[in-house]
Formats: structure tokens, C-alpha cells, sequence
């Protein structure tokens, strides 16, 4: 994306220090309209690589997919900076473990201090596992840092392109990825930590709510692709809208954030549930 450069140049510096002696590749994969020249001291182990892919992240993905080799792939977002045990923590305890599917830990950079009010939703801000406290609140795989096993035994053998960040539905593409995995080798890595930046506009209650709303839209596309009865969300939606008419300290957000989330719900069984014979593909 235009203007992230900065943050790609940060991320690259990161991966080049890494404490890993071993041959690796790292495929740097530019937008169609953008194009960054970064120059580095390339360690000789290390080979840098520059491919032009689609504009969402999940063609992204998948042309890493057709030109990374080795054996294991790992996948980073160009706004984080990895720790300098990172790479050898995710290949060795992959390894050791004969994992498929892993993922490490992403903790927060903000780039502004977070706001008391906005502590008690700041886990809704997504993408990271550990809090501004120190303390793990998640354990799920989060798309700014995970890796597979080249030719895993796969339902779809790629990354679905309708989901993504610049797709028809943002967010939730490496989470269809792992539930359309065939086996059961995956594995949380908490030691593998990148710390992912967030930006200004998402330390604000109204991303809060965006992101919700959209992450209720893709869990509802991705039930519906994966067989899963979206009444038992629908239930969950309404309990937490239940929940937030409670007496509370934050009361008038929680409610909020809950008619939101139904306004999610909503929208995506009328569009990939009720018509899903055009929709999904």
C-alpha cells in the first residue's frame, strides 16, 4: 500500500537480524500500483526476492504460495517487527512438534497511547494475542504472523480471494484457510512474538465497531462455506446484546458495539445465507 514504507523498512530490518544462520528466502510482495525500493546489507543465508501480486491480501497470499520453496512458509504483515528469536522459535518448534499449521504471538505497538475508556474494548481492536498489560487475553492464529508446510493436505490448496483485505469481505481468510485444513497438526507458538503497529485510526472506538460489524460478516460466510449452522453466532450475537443492557460502566458503548454486531449478523445472512447460490463460490 501506498505510504507504508516506513513500516516495511522496519519489518524487513527485523527479519535480516533475525538469530537464524540457516539458507532462507524472503519473498517481498509489492502492490500492482506501488513499488518500494529498500536497500539492505543482505547477510549472505539470505536471499530477498520481489514479486507483483493482486491487490488483495489474499491473492497475496497465494502467489507466495506458488513461488516460495523450502519447506515451511511464513507469512508476516508489513507493519510489524519481529523479535530476533522469532524466525528460529517458529521453525524449530514447528519442527520438533511436525506442525502443519503454526502460528506465534503478535503483540501491540501503539503508535498513541491507548485511552482508559477504551481499555475494556481494546481486544476488539484486533490483532494481537497480549493486551497493553502484558497479559495473553487469545490464543487463536491472527494473519500478521503464521506459517505452514509447503503441499499440506488442503480442502482448497489456497487462501479463498472473496475473503481479505481488499476482497468482498474484509478480514477472516486465514481463518477459513485453517478450518479448511486436512489434520490436526497446528500449534500455538507463544515465543514466536512480533509486535504488530497500531496505527491511530484504530485506537478509536467508531474502528472498533467497524471492525466488529465486518468480523461478524466473514465468521457468517465462513460457517456457511464450512457447513456450520449460523444460528448457534446468531444466539451468541444476541446474548452478547442481551449482556449489554445490564447496568454497567460502559454501558452506552457495549450497547453500541452489540446493535452493531446484530447489524452484521443481519446483513450477512440476508447476502450469504438467504441468496447464498450466487454469492458463494
Amino acid at each position: 500500500m501506498s505510504g507504508r514504507e516506513h513500516y516495511t523498512k522496519l519489518c524487513l530490518e527485523s527479519i535480516i537480524k533475525q538469530n537464524f544462520d540457516r539458507a532462507f528466502e524472503i519473498l517481498l510482495v509489492q502492490h500492482p500500483d506501488y513499488h518500494y525500493k529498500i536497500k539492505f546489507n543482505i547477510p549472505k543465508n539470505i536471499v530477498i526476492n520481489q514479486i507483483v501480486s493482486g491487490k488483495s491480501l489474499s491473492s497475496k497470499r497465494n502467489d507466495i504460495l506458488k513461488h516460495a520453496n523450502g519447506e515451511f512458509i511464513l507469512f508476516v504483515d508489513d507493519d510489524i517487527i519481529a523479535d530476533e528469536n522469532w524466525l528460529f522459535n517458529m521453525i524449530t518448534i514447528a519442527k520438533k512438534n511436525d506442525s502443519d499449521i503454526f502460528w506465534g504471538t503478535a503483540k501491540p505497538l501503539y503508535e498513541e497511547e491507548i485511552s482508559n475508556n477504551l481499555i475494556p474494548f481494546e481486544m476488539y481492536i484486533g490483532g494481537f494475542h497480549y493486551d497493553s498489560n502484558g497479559i495473553l487475553r487469545r490464543k487463536g492464529l491472527i494473519g500478521c504472523n503464521f506459517g505452514i508446510r509447503k503441499n499440506i493436505l488442503h480442502r482448497r490448496e489456497k487462501f479463498i480471494e472473496s475473503l481479505g483485505r481488499g476482497s468482498t469481505i474484509r478480514g477472516g481468510e486465514e481463518v477459513l484457510y485453517l478450518k479448511e485444513y486436512i489434520g490436526d497438526k497446528i500449534l500455538f507458538i507463544d515465543n514466536a512474538v512480533v509486535h504488530h503497529h497500531i496505527q491511530k485510526h484504530r485506537i478509536d472506538f467508531k474502528y472498533i465497531i467497524y471492525n466488529q460489524f465486518n468480523n461478524v460478516i466473514s465468521q457468517v460466510y465462513i460457517n456457511k462455506i464450512i457447513g456450520e449452522k449460523n444460528t448457534d453466532l446468531g444466539k451468541d450475537v444476541v446474548v452478547s446484546l442481551a449482556k449489554s443492557l445490564i447496568p454497567q460502566k460502559n454501558f452506552v458503548r457495549n450497547f453500541i458495539l452489540s446493535i452493531y454486531k446484530l447489524f452484521g449478523y443481519s446483513k450477512g445472512m440476508i447476502k450469504y445465507v438467504l441468496f447464498s447460490g450466487i454469492r458463494i463460490k
